[in-house]
């Protein structure tokens, strides 16, 4: 298996296994207090701490959010082998960063690897083995 087949399924993988981490992950904290008065006069005070992914906060739009980056980078495996798909891979790179980017703040350096990997499947293969008489 070439080494651009290799990256872009990387990619792939990697955008699924960061999508699952912000959907059922530990992303966001929470923390309530509750201070009550007893009969006797003294104060009560009763704290609660608790984690939870974006699914659970957001509902159902943070599956959309996470869908675009997988949907991105599993593209140009659909296409057939040879210039689209380095094409396809190449303006999915450039697109996955942007996103990346503007989301740079929040969840988008996550994504670095796939764009990395992405721009790894884009680049072209050799012609030449080490010999540089065509065997591989």
């Amino acid at each position: 298996m070439p080494m651009q087949r290799v990256a872009l399924w990387f990619a792939v993988l990697w955008a699924v296994a960061v999508g699952a981490y912000l959907l059922y992950g530990p992303i966001y904290a929470s923390q309530t207090s509750r201070v009550g008065m007893r009969i006797n006069g003294s104060q009560s005070q009763t704290t609660s701490v608790g984690a939870s992914g974006m699914a659970a906060v957001e509902g159902s739009s943070a599956y959309v959010v996470v869908l675009v980056p997988v949907l991105l980078t599993a593209v140009p495996l659909v296409v057939r082998e040879g210039l689209s798909r380095r094409v396809l891979a190449a303006v999915d790179a450039m697109l996955l960063g942007v996103l990346a980017l503007l989301g740079a703040m929040t969840v988008g350096l996550f994504y670095f690897p796939a764009i990395v990997a992405l721009a790894l499947g884009a680049w072209p293969r050799p012609r030449y083995g080490l010999n540089g008489r065509g065997d591989r």
